[in-house]
């Protein structure tokens, strides 16, 4: 009796097959991967700018400042928060700069010339040039989700900082549960 010999393993077609369903399966599931992540990390820009902002104030009212604080439009780039003072001798208005994850951008229309000033008695004072204003938006969004778009909103005298999602070009506040 002669013992046939069977092959173990796959066929090419079976493997071809499994190839073709991954690439399928991967063709699918990479655009929402990305969108994810790009919503991701504008959820990580938006927290920068708004702990960014926390803190300088929370440092002028620490260090009892009167000239105040400044964070300047310019200040915040596409690529981080430079950390900036006013007066010069005082370095702690921000105690580090923040960066941003890459592909961050920042609308120029909501925040281009605006200024936020923190006092140390508490008070934020948001100028518009040498006008001041009673709100200031700053809008991020990621290229890779270009369309979902986040917002930090500072609200003067207080200095409320809310986050929130621009929808229509308005930025509409989370709603706290």
């Amino acid at each position: 009796m002669t013992r046939t010999s069977r092959s173990q393993g796959f066929t090419i077609t079976e493997i071809l097959i499994v190839i073709i369903i991954v690439g399928i399966l991967a063709a699918v599931t990479t655009p929402s991967l990305a969108g994810f992540v790009g919503q991701q990390q504008t959820n990580q820009a938006t927290s920068e700018v708004q702990a960014s902002i926390l803190e300088m104030v929370r440092e002028t009212q620490r260090t009892n400042i009167e000239e105040g604080c400044k964070l300047l439009s310019s200040d915040i780039t596409v690529t981080r928060i430079i950390r900036r003072f006013t007066p010069a001798t005082n370095p702690n208005c921000l105690l580090n700069s923040r960066s941003f994850p890459p592909g961050t951008t920042i609308a120029d229309n909501n925040f281009n010339g605006v200024s936020i000033v923190a006092y140390g008695t508490g008070n934020v004072r948001i100028l518009s040039g040498t006008n001041p204003i009673s709100i200031a938006s700053i809008q991020l969004s990621n290229t890779k989700s270009p369309a979902f778009q986040r917002c930090v909103q500072v609200a003067a005298p207080q200095g409320l900082v809310r986050t929130g999602r621009m929808i229509g070009g308005t930025c509409v506040i989370d709603q706290i549960n």
